[in-house]
């Protein structure tokens, strides 16, 4: 096999990367998103053999601010209609509501 990348391992990094931008771990996108921190993380390592659930690109697109599309982006540098300053207030918000 060439050096082609699986788009199981391509929405991987993706995931990772639109966590690390926003700084956000699986448990906060868990309470963002209602998807458990299991198959958060699973995805995030690209070990979701049985494949994803379109509810679940949703999820995470929306909890994103972004298309279902730009989570299979190929570039990494082209992740767009990610809104990191809006993101960082809403989860600051949502850390405010457990105190």
């Amino acid at each position: 096999m060439d050096n082609q990348v699986s788009l199981s391992q391509v929405f991987a990094r993706n995931l990772r990367v639109m966590m690390a931008m926003l700084n956000i771990k699986a448990s906060k996108l868990h309470e963002m998103t209602g998807i458990s921190i299991s198959t958060i993380n699973n995805l995030s390592n690209g070990n979701r053999a049985k494949g994803i659930k379109f509810s679940t690109i949703g999820k995470l697109a929306s909890a994103f601010n972004c298309a279902p599309g730009d989570l299979f982006e190929l570039n990494a540098n082209n992740l767009r209609s990610i809104y990191v300053s809006d993101w960082k207030e809403e989860i600051r918000a949502l850390g405010e509501k457990e105190d």
